[in-house]
């Protein structure tokens, strides 16, 4: 908080030695720059089978998972597309084991139960033509019950959207 702005840490930190940081400094809307970066919509004509991975305290790209997994969805109807999403930082399901993310602990090692569950099952079932893989169309980690769950479709049915308000004392609740 005491570094200023985003300006100011570019400008006392990282000066021009951050690519990305330069890039979002000379473009800071979304203009031919970006739309020149955009992949979903070229995500057209896909055959293989795609499993889209992804982090929820992904700092670099939450975002990402779910509109590319949405994006092959759409524009490829007929493609096997499966999403898995778990309790990980940017690549965090191959980069440790998955047990906790900074104090939270989760009582197992999701990135090793991606691993062995979804990841070389897939490969093995796409790639190789060995065992037979039956991932869900949707399968996330809930943090919150520190749960793999699995859903015939994403978003799952009967969902309902609701709004959190920040509460006094650093809680969250519904009502604003």
């Amino acid at each position: 908080m005491n570094a200023g702005t985003a300006k100011d840490l570019k400008d006392n930190y990282f000066a021009d030695s951050i690519k990305f940081w330069n890039d979002v400094f000379d473009h800071p809307h979304y203009d031919q720059f970006w739309k020149d970066r955009e992949i979903l919509p070229h995500l057209t004509d896909v055959k293989p089978a795609v499993m889209v991975v992804g982090g929820f305290f992904d700092a670099e790209d939450a975002y990402g998972t779910f509109e590319t997994y949405k994006a092959i969805e759409k524009q490829n109807p007929k493609n096997n597309s499966i999403l898995v999403a778990g309790p990980w930082f940017h690549g965090g399901w191959v980069r440790g084991d998955g047990s906790s993310f900074g104090v939270i602990q989760f009582d197992q090692k999701t990135s090793v139960t991606y691993q062995e569950k979804f990841e070389l099952p897939f490969f093995n079932y796409y790639l190789k033509g060995k065992g037979d893989f039956k991932g869900a169309e949707a399968n996330i980690f809930v943090t919150g019950s520190n749960q793999w769950k699995s859903f015939d479709k994403w978003p799952p049915k009967d969902v309902e959207d609701k709004k959190l308000y920040l509460q006094p004392q650093g809680k969250l609740g519904f009502e604003k």
